[in-house]
């Protein structure tokens, strides 16, 4: 199996409701943040830089999520993020929050589609990124 892009994220008290436990909306900016972080890391160049320089970005078109524990306010969440599906313009990821116990807190579905920041409309993947994307694609079991 793909081990996939791997961060650790701290749970900060701005994301909590008044219970101290993430605000359910704040794993979609999780999600997001663990996304930006690949292209520094995994691409060598920020996020940012697409946006601001190709004038290509990754808006969210479709988001599923499915929450199994809660996540406190002081913990500490490892976020896995692996692609599952890579489209002509658009790229389906799959994220897997977990606890430091191992314990399963959500899993999301994410689809994002490459897009000009020009037009807003939908445009083809960038072939120097579709490799990067590749690396932490989910192997198909047979």
């Amino acid at each position: 199996m793909t081990v996939g892009f791997v961060r650790e994220v701290p749970i900060r008290f701005g994301a909590t409701d008044p219970a101290g436990i993430l605000y359910y909306p704040e794993v979609f900016h999780l999600c997001h943040g663990v996304f930006e972080d690949f292209f520094t890391d995994r691409i060598g160049r920020t996020y940012a830089d697409l946006l601001n320089h190709d004038r290509v970005g990754f808006p969210t078109v479709h988001v599923e999520s499915d929450f199994f524990a809660p996540i406190r306010y002081g913990e500490s969440l490892r976020v896995t993020m692996r692609v599952e599906k890579i489209g002509s313009s658009s790229l389906g990821l799959l994220f897997r929050g977990e606890l430091a116990d191992s314990r399963a807190a959500f899993v999301a579905r994410i689809v994002k589609t490459a897009a000009s920041l020009d037009t807003f409309r939908s445009v083809s993947m960038p072939e120097t990124l579709r490799g990067f994307f590749e690396t932490i694609r989910v192997e198909e079991e047979h």
